[in-house]
């Protein structure tokens, strides 16, 4: 069964906090993921920020296997921005059959942040 997923969008003390953010476009899996951050965009847009103030993001993924493509578009968003936001990366059944879905936190001020780039993939094991 298809379940509607709401998209949560608060504002407390300066930051902005975004969760379940899909796309409406399922036509493939490049244009998801376009979906998914214009759809954020005007999020932040609306509570005046833009994608320069995201500090924290969350991608969940309904197939690791599609990580190359849907992280090649992310860095483009983010491209030009000095810091780029800290990223979780995983996978996840998500509802309504779709592919991509983000959270993200964002603060309206953003002076100079330093940040620390770690990559690695980690392969924990499930819990029972």
């Amino acid at each position: 069964p298809k379940i509607n997923l709401l998209v949560h969008s608060y504002e407390s003390f300066g930051h902005i906090y975004t969760s379940a953010i899909t796309s409406d476009s399922s036509a493939s899996l490049e244009e998801e993921v376009k979906g998914c951050f214009e759809r954020l965009k005007l999020l932040l847009k609306a509570k005046e920020a833009d994608l320069s103030n995201v500090i924290m993001t969350h991608l969940y993924l309904s197939n690791m296997d599609t990580f190359s493509t849907v992280n090649s578009i992310y860095q483009g968003y983010f491209k030009g921005v000095n810091n780029p936001p800290s990223r979780c990366c995983v996978q996840v059944k998500i509802p309504s059959l779709k592919r991509v879905m983000i959270d993200c936190i964002a603060h309206k001020i953003v002076d100079d942040r330093s940040t620390l780039l770690v990559r690695s993939l980690s392969y924990w094991a499930p819990v029972c």
